[in-house]
């Protein structure tokens, strides 16, 4: 990418972004590819904001700066942060005012817990009451030192293997015929990026894990599910597909909730848990219209890459931004990264008219675009921004969830109240194996989100954590039947502040041409980050039709050297032309006659007598 030190940073740009989020990266291709100048900066030494993965290096860092934060020490990543080594006085001209960046005053990220769980295996004794002859000769041999021979994972035991860990921030998934996948095809983005389909959906019911019935072939297949339950299932399956179609089936529960709609359908509540938790993944509170286009998307989604309807990117999430921050910069965007914005010059008309970096150097530009956690602190953004909190935890086991589906990546629910009455919110588990890139083959990593109820995430997740997992110091070793639980090897859990900005709001004060962008939701999939992109490329784009158009066929494109060539072979033939035109003209005007054809044809003639005349001599002699 075209990371440039400050010094040779060029002092205009048509736009400047703050931030490598999603969102944020989304813009900056697409007004990179429409032949505006980008420039991208990111406080952060890595990409993606909340939208990133981490190794583990730099989330142990990530995490030291937030705890910081939360103590009132620094705020979070101001370390990496350049300060100009000596004080920069930066021109500020007639009528242009100073509007300081300032830092947030409430983190986002809270309530950091990190385990680690030891173990102590336990050797089961034998059930014979005398072991046979070959047991004692083998009782008799020495035992092999505990550092040669393979012994439980622990989170110390991995070493320098922990560094091939990946872990996401804010997990998400792609839907198979969602606009995600739609714009890395078209813009050509995807070559950058490699993605595994997940492959199953599981839901915990009645006691136990089990795969969700979502297809037909599935549906058919189940034994948790009667064969009456099966056609009630394949009958509204079938209605979503098209229910654009029998609007007067839904059209009296408009607005109202959707659990309420499904219950209208006839379905049994082991059905009602499907549809909601694990297929529209949308709470029974939700409007009946949002329940029916979330399960319509996931219906057209399925069977496109395999038997699920969700897409993984390999190497994490984060794998995402960087793509869209490698497209605009094939088309001139200039990132720089441990750089933000320090203050905003506003003019006498309310519009931005340039910015100082943290390294004190004065950038024009011609709009501005902020995350919401820069932007909230310094400008009014009452009535425009809502706030939600997440609960996010991350596990790293010695084995999957499920024994039968323990390869590749697997989404896991558990609806409310299902584990216990305290479980208000459905959870949502995203479980990884090595065929992803995250994690060592023989581990594990499970992420876990639900919004948050209680104080803390580890409040609001421990009944999952608990449950799924095995989490006590001393785990006995069965001879024969496996361990029911994998072991949970290490853990972190965290709050999510997320803020979502309203776009249609119009911003109090803030000037005209400033943007700001949302963090992300808690929704599983991307495409509201993509609407919401697309919106403020409208915004500082209104003349552009297509947002991110796919690039020319490169044999269709004409280089600048070669137009230039072209028009100078053009103009010679024109010159060229008129001169010959001048001299005909002019010979016209004298009287004079062009003989020179008749010439060349009396020439020819005599010629041609000479040769015939020469040829009899030849034969005689």
């Amino acid at each position: 990418m075209a990371h440039l030190p400050e010094e040779a940073l060029p002092s205009d740009f048509d736009v400047v972004i703050e931030g490598t989020g999603l969102i944020q990266s989304l813009l900056a291709a697409a007004l990179s590819r429409c032949g505006k100048a980008v420039l991208h900066l990111d406080k952060n030494p890595y990409y993606g904001e909340e939208w990133g993965t981490l190794m583990y290096r730099e989330l142990r860092t990530w995490v030291s700066s937030y705890k910081e934060a939360e103590r009132g020490e620094a705020t979070p990543n101001s370390g990496d942060l350049p300060q100009p080594a000596q004080e920069v006085k930066v021109e500020i001209k007639p009528g242009e005012t100073v509007v300081e960046i300032k830092p947030p005053s409430q983190h986002k990220i809270t309530n950091f817990t990190e385990s680690s769980y030891e173990v102590e295996v336990k050797q089961p004794v034998s059930r014979d009451d005398q072991p046979d002859e070959e047991e004692a000769e083998k009782q008799k041999e020495p035992t092999p030192s505990p550092a040669s021979q393979p012994g439980p994972v622990t989170w110390e035991s991995l070493g320098d293997r922990k560094k091939f860990f990946n872990f996401d921030i804010m997990p998400k998934l792609l839907l198979a015929r969602g606009a995600m996948v739609d714009l890395l095809t078209t813009s050509t983005i995807s070559k950058y990026l490699e993605f595994r389909a997940t492959t199953a959906i599981l839901q915990y019911s009645n006691g136990c894990l089990g795969q969700v019935p979502c297809s037909r072939t599935d549906l058919f297949a189940t034994k948790a599910v009667s064969l009456l339950d099966k056609r009630k299932m394949m009958k509204f399956l079938q209605f979503c597909a098209e229910y654009e179609r029998h609007p007067q089936q839904y059209e009296a529960y408009k607005g109202k909730p959707f659990g309420e709609f499904l219950g209208a359908q006839g379905l049994t509540p082991v059905l009602i848990r499907y549809v909601l938790h694990s297929i529209a993944m949308v709470s029974g509170e939700a409007p009946t219209e949002q329940g029916l286009v979330a399960t319509q998307a996931f219906l057209h989604s399925l069977g496109r890459f395999g038997n699920t309807p969700f897409l993984y990117p390999v190497y994490g999430c984060g794998e995402l931004p960087q793509a869209f921050c490698r497209f605009c910069a094939v088309y001139g965007g200039v990132y720089v990264l441990r750089r933000s914005i320090a203050s905003l010059l506003r003019d006498e008309e309310n519009k931005v008219v340039g910015i100082v970096c943290t390294a004190g150097q004065r950038i024009n530009c011609k709009a501005v675009v902020l995350p919401v956690a820069s932007a909230r602190n310094s400008f009014d953004l009452t009535g425009a921004v809502s706030v939600t909190r997440c609960s996010r935890a991350i596990v790293v086991s010695d084995g999957p969830l499920c024994i039968d589906q323990a390869s590749h990546v697997n989404v896991v629910t558990v609806p409310p109240q299902s584990l216990s009455d305290q479980q208000s919110c459905n959870a949502i588990g995203v479980e990884l194996d090595s065929t992803s890139s995250n994690t060592v083959p023989g581990t594990y990593v499970c992420h876990w989100m639900c919004p948050s109820v209680a104080s803390t995430a580890q409040k609001d997740l421990q009944c999952v954590v608990d449950h799924f997992y095995c989490t006590t110091p001393t785990t006995a070793v069965s001879d024969g039947a496996g361990i029911a639980n994998p072991r949970a090897i290490w853990s972190l859990s965290y709050n999510m502040e997320l803020c979502c900005v309203d776009q249609e709001m119009m911003l109090a004060g803030t000037p005209t041409n400033l943007y700001v962008t949302s963090d992300p939701t808690s929704k599983i999939i991307y495409d509201e980050a993509i609407l919401e992109a697309k919106l403020l490329f409208k915004k500082i784009c209104p003349d552009e039709m297509d947002f991110m158009p796919p690039p020319p066929d490169p044999e269709d494109i004409v280089y600048e050297e070669q137009v230039v060539q072209e028009e100078q072979v053009a103009q010679e033939e024109q010159v060229a032309q008129e001169i010959e035109e001048a001299k005909e003209k002019d010979g016209a005007d004298k009287g004079e006659v062009d003989i020179s054809p008749d010439i060349a044809e009396s020439d020819r003639a005599v010629s041609d007598k000479e040769q015939t005349e020469q040829q009899p001599a030849t034969e005689s002699s």
